[in-house]
């Protein structure tokens, strides 16, 4: 019964571990995809004060 009970508490506990670093792997991600969503728009953004500036001083 006590080995039952050791193998059940050691699976909990590797699988607690298990969903953190599922869950912490997951969300890193979508950090990461977001900050390069928001460099690409800020990039973007710059380009067209750069093209805007450029006809503005032809006319």
């Amino acid at each position: 019964m006590k080995t039952l009970i050791l193998f059940l508490k050691i699976t909990t506990f590797l699988l607690l571990i298990w969903m953190y670093l599922c869950f912490h792997k997951c969300y890193s991600y979508k950090t990461l995809i977001d900050k390069n969503i928001l460099q690409i728009k800020n990039e973007l953004k710059y380009e067209r004060v750069l093209t805007e500036g450029d006809i503005a001083g032809k006319k």
